[in-house]
Protein backbone atom coordinates (compact mmCIF):
# COMPACT_ATOMS: atom_id res chain seq x y z
CA UNK A 1 0.00 0.00 0.00
CA UNK A 2 1.64 3.37 -0.92
CA UNK A 3 2.50 6.24 1.96
CA UNK A 4 -0.34 8.47 -0.16
CA UNK A 5 -1.09 10.35 3.13
CA UNK A 6 2.72 11.51 3.84
CA UNK A 7 2.32 12.71 0.15
CA UNK A 8 -0.76 14.98 0.52
CA UNK A 9 1.27 16.22 3.72
CA UNK A 10 4.22 16.53 1.88
CA UNK A 11 2.43 18.72 -1.12
CA UNK A 12 0.53 20.50 1.98
CA UNK A 13 3.34 21.67 3.34
CA UNK A 14 4.65 22.66 -0.18
CA UNK A 15 1.68 25.30 -0.59
CA UNK A 16 1.62 26.67 3.24
CA UNK A 17 5.66 27.91 2.73
CA UNK A 18 6.10 31.87 3.58
CA UNK A 19 8.70 34.15 4.51
CA UNK A 20 7.79 33.02 8.16
CA UNK A 21 7.87 29.47 7.59
CA UNK A 22 5.04 27.09 7.08
CA UNK A 23 1.35 28.40 7.89
CA UNK A 24 -0.72 27.11 8.89
CA UNK A 25 0.71 23.48 9.89
CA UNK A 26 -0.45 20.81 8.49
CA UNK A 27 -2.26 17.73 9.67
CA UNK A 28 -4.85 15.10 7.73
CA UNK A 29 -6.47 12.58 9.20
CA UNK A 30 -8.37 9.02 7.86
CA UNK A 31 -11.43 7.96 9.34
CA UNK A 32 -13.21 4.88 9.76
CA UNK A 33 -15.39 4.93 7.05
CA UNK A 34 -12.19 6.03 4.68
CA UNK A 35 -13.21 9.71 4.45
CA UNK A 36 -9.83 11.96 4.57
CA UNK A 37 -10.33 15.56 6.23
CA UNK A 38 -7.36 18.00 6.35
CA UNK A 39 -6.75 20.33 9.46
CA UNK A 40 -4.35 22.65 10.71
CA UNK A 41 -3.02 22.12 14.35
CA UNK A 42 -1.73 24.64 16.52
CA UNK A 43 2.16 25.31 17.13
CA UNK A 44 1.86 25.06 20.70
CA UNK A 45 3.00 21.21 22.33
CA UNK A 46 -0.18 21.03 24.70
CA UNK A 47 -2.52 21.98 21.89
CA UNK A 48 -1.35 19.36 19.87
CA UNK A 49 -1.28 16.73 21.91
CA UNK A 50 -5.16 17.38 22.59
CA UNK A 51 -5.45 17.84 18.73
CA UNK A 52 -4.11 14.42 18.68
CA UNK A 53 -5.83 12.94 21.75
CA UNK A 54 -9.41 13.93 20.05
CA UNK A 55 -8.26 12.93 16.51
CA UNK A 56 -7.58 9.24 18.40
CA UNK A 57 -10.86 9.23 20.39
CA UNK A 58 -12.73 10.01 17.08
CA UNK A 59 -11.19 6.15 15.79
CA UNK A 60 -9.10 6.50 13.18
CA UNK A 61 -7.05 4.35 10.53
CA UNK A 62 -4.59 7.18 9.97
CA UNK A 63 -2.87 10.34 11.09
CA UNK A 64 0.12 12.41 10.00
CA UNK A 65 1.15 16.07 11.38
CA UNK A 66 4.09 18.36 11.09
CA UNK A 67 4.81 21.25 12.97
CA UNK A 68 7.44 23.99 11.87
CA UNK A 69 10.67 23.42 13.24
CA UNK A 70 14.08 24.80 12.35
CA UNK A 71 17.20 22.73 12.28
CA UNK A 72 21.22 23.68 13.77
CA UNK A 73 24.80 22.21 12.86
CA UNK A 74 24.91 18.63 13.92
CA UNK A 75 21.40 17.94 13.82
CA UNK A 76 21.80 15.89 10.37
CA UNK A 77 19.90 18.00 7.91
CA UNK A 78 21.30 20.23 4.92
CA UNK A 79 18.62 23.45 5.05
CA UNK A 80 17.75 25.35 8.56
CA UNK A 81 13.87 25.04 7.92
CA UNK A 82 11.74 21.96 8.15
CA UNK A 83 8.65 20.77 10.09
CA UNK A 84 8.51 17.56 12.09
CA UNK A 85 6.11 15.03 12.80
CA UNK A 86 4.70 11.70 12.84
CA UNK A 87 2.64 9.52 10.78
CA UNK A 88 0.34 7.07 12.86
CA UNK A 89 -0.33 3.76 10.38
CA UNK A 90 -1.40 0.35 11.61
CA UNK A 91 -0.81 1.36 15.32
CA UNK A 92 2.18 2.66 15.15
CA UNK A 93 3.44 6.07 14.55
CA UNK A 94 6.46 7.20 12.12
CA UNK A 95 8.84 10.20 13.00
CA UNK A 96 9.60 12.23 10.21
CA UNK A 97 11.11 15.46 8.81
CA UNK A 98 10.67 17.57 5.35
CA UNK A 99 13.43 19.86 5.28
CA UNK A 100 12.24 23.42 3.33
CA UNK A 101 13.57 26.70 1.76
CA UNK A 102 11.33 29.48 1.22
CA UNK A 103 13.17 31.62 -1.43
CA UNK A 104 14.14 29.94 -4.13
CA UNK A 105 11.78 27.42 -2.64
CA UNK A 106 12.49 23.99 -2.48
CA UNK A 107 10.96 21.32 -0.28
CA UNK A 108 12.65 17.92 0.10
CA UNK A 109 11.29 14.59 -0.13
CA UNK A 110 10.33 13.45 3.98
CA UNK A 111 12.93 11.66 5.54
CA UNK A 112 11.76 9.09 8.08
CA UNK A 113 15.59 7.82 8.53
CA UNK A 114 17.34 11.73 10.54
CA UNK A 115 18.26 10.13 13.52
CA UNK A 116 18.83 13.36 15.70
CA UNK A 117 14.62 14.16 14.66
CA UNK A 118 13.49 10.91 15.08
CA UNK A 119 14.62 10.88 19.16
CA UNK A 120 13.95 14.16 19.56
CA UNK A 121 9.90 13.23 17.80
CA UNK A 122 9.96 10.55 19.88
CA UNK A 123 10.45 11.95 23.23
CA UNK A 124 7.87 14.30 22.42
CA UNK A 125 5.15 11.85 21.23
CA UNK A 126 6.16 10.06 24.36
CA UNK A 127 4.14 12.49 26.40
CA UNK A 128 1.61 13.33 24.18
CA UNK A 129 0.38 9.83 23.03
CA UNK A 130 -1.89 7.88 25.16
CA UNK A 131 -0.03 5.28 27.18
CA UNK A 132 0.94 2.53 25.41
CA UNK A 133 1.44 3.83 22.13
CA UNK A 134 4.00 2.51 19.68
CA UNK A 135 6.37 4.77 17.92
CA UNK A 136 9.00 2.89 15.66
CA UNK A 137 12.33 2.75 16.50
CA UNK A 138 11.61 3.21 20.14
CA UNK A 139 10.70 0.54 22.47
CA UNK A 140 8.24 1.15 24.80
Amino acid sequence: MPDTLPTLLRDLVSGSIDVRGVHPQQAAVVHMNHAVNYDTIPGDEKLVARWIRSMLAFGVLEIIFATDRFALAGQGTELEDLVAGAHLRVGVWRPFIIEYRHDPRLVKPICWTNGYWNRAIAEELAWMLPPGSRVEGVRS
